[in-house]
């Protein structure tokens, strides 16, 4: 851990040595300013992400916390136009996680769960959307930019911020179960939940979007709303079945360099899919379903190629996460932000009991799934984006609050993720909390899913 410390503080040095050459109020060159974003994000988040393991924390938890520190509200050794930069990398990494999680989830295999998975997300969505929108509305007097309002329109735009809290991650959720190597039923199960959760946020998101704007308005692009989340749901899943298939054909060709022709089409389709208005998300979790479920490539093999291939990318996007929150809007409404927090916390908590009871889920899963529902990025990242669209001159309030939310939830839950997953067995470093001296075990042994209920 000292010698991780030590170069990650001499990268600080370095870079501020290297930003001293330009001029004062003066950012890098575009290209090199990107090059040199990425190469310090990657290598000070790694080392970082070392430190936070020798402390039994996710590396995860350290690239977000090291993005903090380099990017513009701490240090600013990578400014805000460095970090525009690198939003390919977002989209990149967003479709790794995506087809990899894809390529974990076997139908079959998940048909045993699909009651339980079906339950948590009617009701951690449903619940969480509902509880934080009242409790949103009832803080009226703290969020300033909801003066002026009447009830109905502040309604409409609490009834936004509550679906935005609603989001969960899979990309958190898919990279702590790389991390720890976790398998059996309690990660299959929070897989599918987190999967069909933003499903189901993006769709509930439309709606009420269409709502607020005739609340707020008098008018709504009722058709147009509808259009939108339809080619964005089946648009995506249809291109992402054409993604399945052009991987399919290639891979059954070829054997050589699998994992870099897979960052190749990852790379285009997050470059495309953008400037065509499809979720990369959906596209990639769709080709990876496709994979997985209906040819006969073995994606176990290629998604542990993968993720050797794409750790570099991983690492960058957590990092730039991190870097991109802004420390300065969360102090403005730190006192609301932290209400919401515990609030969001307790609505999944709730929801997850209520939908362990009504489905029969597994004591484990019962008990610690809503570990898995805290964290929070990706969508919740992207959602506050449309704002602006949705919520015409009252944007920049809503998303500020709903941005400190996720910040706090980005920092702190993986942590607890990583608890459950150690406490249900489902890790390799499952007896880490009972004796840190413990050494890992030389082969891994993935427990037999146990049947729900």
């Amino acid at each position: 851990m000292i010698h991780a410390l030590l170069v990650s503080l001499a990268m600080f040095g370095l870079m501020h040595a290297a930003r001293s050459f330009l001029p004062a109020g003066a950012d890098a060159p575009p290209f090199s300013g990107t090059a040199l974003a990425f190469g310090f994000l990657l290598l000070v988040a790694f080392f970082a992400g070392k430190i936070f393991a020798a402390l039994r924390l996710p590396r995860l938890t350290g690239y977000i916390v090291a993005g903090i520190i380099a990017g513009p509200s701490v240090v600013a050794l990578v400014s805000r136009e460095m970090l525009r930069s690198l939003g390919p990398v977002q989209g990149v990494a967003i479709c790794l996680i995506a087809l990899t999680a894809g390529g974990e989830l076997n139908l079959k295999r998940m048909r045993p769960y699909a009651r339980v998975i079906t339950w948590m997300m009617v009701c951690v969505v449903g619940g969480c959307a509902v509880l934080c929108t009242a409790v949103i509305y009832a803080l009226r007097p703290w969020l300033p930019f909801l003066d002026g309002l009447s009830s109905q329109q502040s309604l409409a735009v609490c009834g936004i911020i509550g679906v935005s809290l609603a989001a969960m991650s899979p990309a958190v959720v898919m990279a702590l179960l790389s991390e720890m190597r976790a398998e059996g039923s309690f990660s299959r199960t929070v897989l599918g939940v987190v999967v069909a959760a933003d499903l189901a946020v993006i769709v509930l998101f439309g709606v009420v979007a269409a709502g607020a704007q005739a609340v707020l308005s008098g008018t709504a692009d009722v058709a147009g709303a509808a259009l939108h989340v339809s080619w964005e749901l089946f648009g995506s899943a249809g291109a992402g079945v054409a993604m399945g298939i052009l991987l399919t054909l290639y891979l059954r060709k070829v054997r050589a360099s699998r994992s870099l022709f897979v960052l190749l089409v990852c790379v285009v389709m997050a470059e495309v899919g953008s400037r065509l208005a499809l979720d990369p998300l959906l596209v990639a979790l769709s080709a990876g379903l496709f994979m997985e479920n209906f040819s006969e490539i073995e994606t176990t093999k290629l998604v542990h190629e993968i993720e050797g291939a794409s750790l570099p990318v991983y690492v960058v996007f957590f990092a730039v996460a991190g870097a991109a929150l802004r420390l300065d809007v969360l102090a403005v409404v730190a006192v609301p932000a932290i209400v919401l927090v515990v609030v969001r916390a307790l609505a999944i908590w709730g929801g997850t009991r209520v939908a362990s009871g009504v489905a029969g889920a597994e004591p484990r899963v019962a008990q610690w799934s809503f570990a898995a529902f805290l964290p929070q990025a990706g969508l919740a990242l992207a959602l506050p984006l449309l704002y602006p669209k949705v919520l015409p001159g009252l944007a920049e309030g809503p998303a500020a609050l709903v941005l400190g939310i996720v910040g706090i939830n980005q920092v702190l839950t993986p942590i607890l993720l990583r608890v459950a997953l150690i406490r249900t067995g489902e890790a390799d470093q499952a007896k880490e909390l009972d004796s840190l001296s413990l050494p890992e075990p030389e082969a891994r042994q993935s427990p037999s899913p146990a049947q729900p209920g």
